[in-house]
């Protein structure tokens, strides 16, 4: 049986014929009807054929929508979440068929080069690995028991400390706010129209403008990723490409995207010069360029222009009415714009206490009551600082103190946005989250996907909301989908995967971190899922890669003691701690198995400062009454004593 069935017209059957070579030179098994005609496709062949396949491929074309026998073999692959759609001409697909993305292959005659086929080939690669899941595993996961905590577990790891928020998952600062629940059509990424939006050069004379151009560019990532049909890499991948001497042709390939769009501004007292251009990958055209000579007064038409302009060169399906909804900033005010790009830039860019964010996002909105993305952005770190388990900055008299400020931001956010709106939306499954409503948000997160599927945050959102559930089935979907539109596992993904019990995609993840070996967080955790199952060599290669990369010897020395510590190489485990600063050993030596440390936060009300812990299964809720009662009435399981990913058993 082959994993790819194509259905298509007989007009089509010599375009057909060359598609199936091209997919074939690729390495991937196509079935596709040769000799059965007409009323045969019902034939028992057809049939054991299109159920037994991975994915069908629906030909769209003038000839294929008007045929009942395409209709039903695309309404079988629909129906069982193995759709994929492409067109050859420009006739829409049939009512019931146009939710998903068709690849575009309309005037293409059998090139090997052609971007939509490129694109297909991708697409249809993942899909059919993801089919396969564990089969195609270079070697055997074993998940061994985990070993009984002594009197001091341990959250460990170089980045420890972003684990707290990868733990946390839900707050802004991973790159903007908000992004959707995918089903079986996760898989389903389109990258013909992908792009990258580089970190624009400051070309001012003082050389002090680096706030404005990295908020513009990361402004308009945030906008364009609210269009349904491109995908846009995310800030953080892109920005780490500042001063790079890579081609912008390298730089797309690395990012696994088909465009680039990168820029300058240069500010002078009232003046300003912003010059963009487009690029393609495949063929280093030259899409679209532009030089806007304004004032600064003229920032906010700017930056809408631009995230328009773009939209329109990609052709996305958006109409004009939409467009500007996309690239609508929220202000008139060019000076609350300022404050709110400051604001952003401080939290997405830089290591800073995020109460500078806040002052920003307060400014902003201060000047302009109704800049309602300001008074989000400013309950999401309000209710990032109201969870004791962040980096310190929280107390629980802070949180407290905190507590009334947010739900004023989040009325506000509410009162000034749309029903239905993307900030809406947003406000409401914050509320939401904030009294444990898990259920709601979820809710909330997969209407949000569905209408803007391409944004990376909401999908973290949501599969937390989904862990928090015990949908640990939909939480691996949305892990994945995440993972797709990123075009590679990351340090937050690897750790959910293992935290819902997902040992084996977690380490085809992780041995995908090793192979790229450039992301220093994904290989903290590569390095946790691989030895946790048994796999100690290729375990010791993601940590050599690690250490290579790392520049941070505290860093370096803690995840070395993670590494030890998962193996059960308890001598080796304090070595290591006995290199580190007592202030380092006391930072990474986190929590007890009685929870002491956390009894003087433990609330059965809101704020729930234990809040970012209160929503991951193995959270050990021991000692700690009150938030065992607000998580049982909140129906969130907590149940599952036995410590997560990173925590060790050795006694101090």
């Amino acid at each position: 049986m082959a994993d790819i069935f194509i259905s298509y017209a007989r007009a089509d059957r010599s375009r057909i014929e060359k598609l199936a070579e091209a997919l074939e030179s690729h390495g991937l098994s196509v079935w596709w009807d040769r000799k059965i005609e007409g009323g045969a496709h019902f034939g028992k062949d057809i049939e054991r054929e299109l159920d037994a396949s991975k994915i069908v491929v629906v030909a769209w074309s003038e000839a294929s929508i008007e045929s009942p026998w395409v209709l039903d073999e695309a309404a079988s692959g629909r129906d069982n979440g193995k759709l994929v759609p492409l067109r050859f001409d420009e006739n829409l697909p049939p009512l019931g068929f146009r939710q998903q993305q068709a690849v575009d292959l309309s005037g293409w005659k059998g090139a090997k080069g052609h971007a939509g086929l490129a694109g297909l080939i991708e697409t249809l690669r993942n899909r059919v690995n993801m089919a396969r899941g564990s089969s195609a595993e270079p070697a055997p996961v074993s998940v061994p028991a985990r070993r009984a905590p002594g009197k001091i577990p341990m959250l460990v790891g170089g980045l420890a400390a972003l684990l707290f928020i990868a733990a946390a998952g839900w707050w802004f600062m991973s790159g903007g706010i908000g992004s959707g629940s995918p089903g079986a059509e996760a898989a389903e990424i389109d990258r013909t129209k992908s792009v990258a939006i580089l970190p624009f050069r400051d070309l001012s004379p003082g050389g002090d403008q680096q706030w404005f151009t990295d908020g513009l560019a990361d402004e308009i990532t945030s906008r364009l990723s609210r269009t349904p049909d491109i995908v846009v890499a995310p800030s953080s991948a892109a920005f780490a490409f500042r001063d790079s001497a890579l081609s912008p042709m390298e730089i797309a390939s690395e990012l696994a995207v088909e465009h680039i769009l990168s820029g300058s501004v240069r500010r002078t007292g009232e003046q300003m010069r912003v010059t963009v251009e487009l690029v393609r990958q495949s063929d280093g055209e030259l899409m679209w360029s532009e030089q806007f000579d304004r004032t600064t007064m003229d920032a906010i038409e700017v930056q809408e222009n631009i995230a328009v302009d773009v939209a329109r060169a990609l052709e996305t399906v958006m109409d004009p009415e939409a467009l500007a909804q996309m690239a609508d900033i929220g202000t008139n005010s060019v000076e609350a714009y300022e404050a709110y790009l400051k604001g952003t830039t401080q939290s997405t860019f830089n290591d800073t206490d995020p109460v500078t964010s806040y002052e920003y996002f307060q400014r902003a909105y201060t000047i302009d009551p109704g800049f309602t993305a300001a008074h989000l952005a400013a309950a999401q770190i309000l209710i990032y600082r109201m969870s004791q388990g962040t980096f310190g900055w929280s107390g629980y008299e802070d949180a407290l103190e905190r507590d009334p400020l947010f739900l004023e931001e989040v009325r506000a956010a509410l009162a000034g946005s749309e029903e239905g709106s993307w900030i809406h939306g947003h406000a409401l499954a914050l509320r939401d989250r904030y009294y444990l409503r898990f259920k709601d948000v979820e809710t909330r997160l997969s209407e949000l996907h569905r209408q803007y599927p391409n944004e990376l945050n909401i999908l973290e959102d949501l599969a937390m909301a989904q862990i928090a559930n015990g949908n640990y089935d939909g939480a691996e979907q949305s892990i994945l989908r995440r993972v797709q539109l990123n075009d590679g596992p990351t340090g937050w993904s690897i750790t959910q995967l293992r935290r819902i019990g997902k040992a084996e995609e977690a380490v085809r993840q992780a041995r995908m971190a090793l192979e790229q070996g450039s992301d220093a967080f994904a290989l903290d955790r590569a390095i946790g899922a691989l030895a946790e199952s048994g796999l100690e060599e290729e375990a010791r290669q993601a940590l050599e890669r690690f250490d290579s990369i790392e520049p941070r010897e505290d860093a370096r020395l803690a995840v070395r003691f993670y590494f030890h510590c998962i193996l059960g190489q308890d001598e080796d485990a304090r070595r290591i701690v006995g290199q580190m600063s007592p202030e380092d050993a006391e930072r990474w030596w986190i929590g007890s198995n009685d929870n002491r440390a956390s009894q003087p936060f433990d609330r059965d009300s809101p704020p729930y400062v234990l809040l970012y812990w209160g929503y991951i299964p193995d959270f050990d809720t021991t000692g700690l009454p009150k938030t065992r009662a607000a998580l049982d009435r909140a129906g969130i399981a907590h149940d599952q004593p036995s410590p997560g990913p990173g925590w060790c058993g050795i006694e101090a």
